[in-house]
């Protein structure tokens, strides 16, 4: 991760544990090769596609603005 750089606030972990779902198991459901995408995207390293961010959404059953608390998201998301 570059010097500087801000990690991205999320409640993936939360959710995914409440699903009772292991990385690798996420990762299959959205046809990821590994579960490293997912786990950078729990770290805040980086972020899903909005495309990824609503199948989340759908695999942890809430809404797409529960799993981000950062307003650039809701922004995307009403677009």
């Amino acid at each position: 991760m570059k010097r500087g750089s801000r990690l991205t606030p999320n409640r993936l972990r939360k959710y995914r544990l409440l699903a009772g779902l292991e990385q690798k198991e996420v990762a299959f459901l959205l046809c990821l090769k590994s579960h490293a995408r997912v786990s950078e995207w729990e770290a805040g390293i980086s972020k899903p596609s909005k495309d990824n961010l609503l199948q989340l959404s759908l695999i942890y059953r809430t809404f797409p603005d529960e799993l981000y608390y950062d307003p650039h998201w809701s922004k995307v998301i009403k677009k």
